[in-house]
């Protein structure tokens, strides 16, 4: 199966922000990069063709709940 040049671009921006988050917690630069991320945010929603995954997660111990997300950028989908 060949990449789009858009899922290429999704994957790699997405690379990127996790690696920004890193860095911001490790290094306490929250102001410089919020502005960088949103602008990251935008061009990835705009450019990601979703791969929905439905997945469950702890909430306590006793109960799990059920969410969806993008398997591609991590977004988290909400069906009503």
């Amino acid at each position: 199966m060949e990449t789009s040049e858009e899922e290429t671009i999704v994957d790699v921006l997405s690379e990127f922000k996790t690696k920004i988050r890193n860095k911001m917690i490790l290094e306490n630069t929250y102001e410089e990069l919020i502005e960088l991320l949103n602008q990251i945010d935008k061009c990835v929603q705009k450019l990601c063709i979703h791969d929905i995954v439905e997945d469950w997660i702890d909430i306590t111990p006793e109960r799990s709940g059920r969410i969806f997300y993008c398997n591609k950028c991590y977004k988290t989908i909400e069906f009503e």
